[in-house]
């Protein structure tokens, strides 16, 4: 199930990004791969946060933690260096 939702939202991204720029498939596909990979490592610091930590969402407190690291942790990432 988690490989045909990853297919659909990687189908959607080439979708959108067809929609605004001009390339050429190989372009697309490209992009839409490193549009994934980032998701996907967006998603694997969202999971290592939330399942790590102590961290509640029934606590607006806890939800601003939680975003306060995400945002942190995305902000570190050397993906594009």
């Amino acid at each position: 199930m988690i490989e045909q939702l990853n297919k659909v939202i990687a189908e959607r991204v080439k979708e959108v990004l067809q929609f605004h720029l001009k390339g050429t498939p190989e372009e697309f596909e490209a992009a839409t791969g490193a549009v994934m990979s980032e998701l996907s490592h967006m998603g694997g610091n969202l999971n290592e946060k939330f399942f790590t930590g102590n961290f509640t969402m029934h606590s607006m407190t806890d939800r601003e933690e939680l975003a306060k690291q995400l945002a942190l942790a995305l902000g570190e990432s050397t993906k594009w260096e």
